[in-house]
């Protein structure tokens, strides 16, 4: 998982190192420990149910009773929201490195640079042997280029990151426009061949390009159902599965897609940190109204979307059309009411039971990161349990409850003995080309 003030640090010493204790930002490590909570509540979705799932949710995880209105909750509430959070804070550590190794006349660029290519190799390992859903490897795409634009005004990143993020929409109205094109197309060259016609070449690329986007977005029965034995089998057949939609994600979704949205998203982190805006440095009026703004927006913006998505019977052409914009738009937005939220919770200093806790889940973001997937994919795979679509969408926010409990109480604890998470830990090593000191010793 990405890192701010954990993007890398040095002490007062001529050699760079990790960010110390002392140095970190308390407020955001604990931004950052709700939003590695937080984005498991989608991401349980991914884990425990066919691929479809997230842009077509009637097809599977129950759409009535408890699970509809769990459906609800979490896509005004979570979906769109807390990967927002996680590319604008991966952005603000990029700011928090620079200044950090500049205030010292240290160079940036061979640390900042080193992180991020471990970074992708991280993300590429995770996708490919562990769970298609990785996020590591699109932040570490981005990551690449964002250093470019460090050294600009808050005023210009966040002009930037938002023109760069609605890049997306016309993006996805002309993919839908595409898939209208073909889907079209394909209804003709059905009547044909039924009719006992023949097809040319492109009427019959086509269709068969229109039957497998079918498949992948709207699947028969048939086709969930052999969606769902491959994950109930063995580790192969999942990692084949996998496989043949990662490579598409990492070239073609990346550049169209990826790039603006996740790059967008850190440009504007990059703003917001310069402003304060993460570290709890603006005044509690400002939050306020953030927070008020923001909600009231935003929450309005994805409620209208979600009722027409229900309403166009989540259709993909219409989603890729103009359904998906309505989140893309407002998504962020709560985001942001969620990050003011926090925010005033920590300049009042309240709840600090729970505050402290969220911050050493934040401090060890990577690692329990990670050690969702693990835990996840385990209950859920064939190579595990064998749980895979065997729960609807209410009884899963059980797993997920039990896993916020879990990496609430263990990663306080961790930290009492060892300076860095895990992964955390070996990230710095590789980081700086030397092992870096692990276990607290005791006075």
């Amino acid at each position: 998982m990405e890192e701010t003030n954990v993007m890398g640090s040095v002490p007062d010493g001529a050699a760079p190192r990790p960010v110390q204790t002392s140095e970190r930002i308390a407020s955001i490590d604990v931004m950052r420990g709700i939003a590695v909570l937080g984005i498991l509540v989608i991401n349980i979705y991914a884990f425990s149910l066919p691929t479809a799932v997230l842009k077509n949710p009637p097809v599977a995880g129950g759409f009535t009773g408890a699970d509809l209105a769990t459906w609800i909750a979490t896509h005004m509430l979570f979906y769109h929201k807390f990967m927002p959070i996680f590319s604008m804070l991966f952005g603000g550590g990029l700011i928090l490195l620079a200044s950090r190794l500049e205030s010292r006349g240290l160079p940036v660029r061979g640390i900042y640079y080193r992180r991020i290519l471990w970074l992708l190799l991280f993300g590429l390992c995770h996708a490919y042997l562990l769970w298609i859903g990785d996020i590591l490897y699109f932040y570490a795409a981005c990551g690449l280029l964002i250093y470019l634009f460090r050294k600009k005004s808050s005023r210009k990143l966040i002009i930037l990151g938002v023109i760069f993020y609605l890049v997306v929409l016309p993006l996805q109205h002309g993919l839908g426009r595409m898939f209208e094109f073909m889907r079209e197309t394909a209804d003709r060259a059905e009547i044909t061949l039924a009719e006992g016609g023949e097809l040319n070449e492109a009427e019959a690329g086509i269709l068969e390009g229109w039957r497998s986007i079918r498949e992948n977005l709207d699947p028969t029965e048939e086709q969930l159902a052999e969606e769902i034995e491959v994950y109930r089998d063995g580790y192969a057949g999942i990692a084949k599965h996998r496989a043949q939609a990662l490579v598409w994600m990492h070239t073609m979704a990346t550049l169209f897609y990826f790039l603006w949205r996740i790059g967008g998203l850190m440009l504007i982190g990059m703003g917001l940190m310069k402003m304060g805006f993460f570290s709890a440095a603006r005044s509690a009026r400002f939050y306020a109204w953030m927070l008020i703004i923001c909600y009231l927006a935003g929450l309005s913006i994805v409620y209208l979307g979600m009722r027409r998505l229900i309403a166009n019977d989540f259709d993909f052409i219409y989603v890729y059309k103009e359904g998906a914009a309505f989140n893309v738009i407002g998504g962020p937005l709560v985001a942001l009411g969620h990050v003011s939220l926090v925010m005033l919770i920590c300049k009042a200093g309240i709840l600090s039971w729970l505050t402290n806790r969220l911050a050493a889940v934040g401090r060890m973001a990577f690692s329990n990161y990670i050690s969702q997937t693990i835990i996840c994919t385990t209950l859920f795979y064939g190579y595990g349990f064998g749980l895979f679509a065997g729960f609807g969408r209410f009884q899963l926010m059980g797993f997920v409850l039990a896993i916020w409990i879990l990496q609430l109480v263990v990663s306080p604890i961790w930290l009492k003995r060892f300076r860095f998470g895990p992964l955390e830990w070996l990230w710095r090593t590789l980081t700086y080309g030397k092992a870096q000191p692990f276990r607290i010793e005791a006075s």
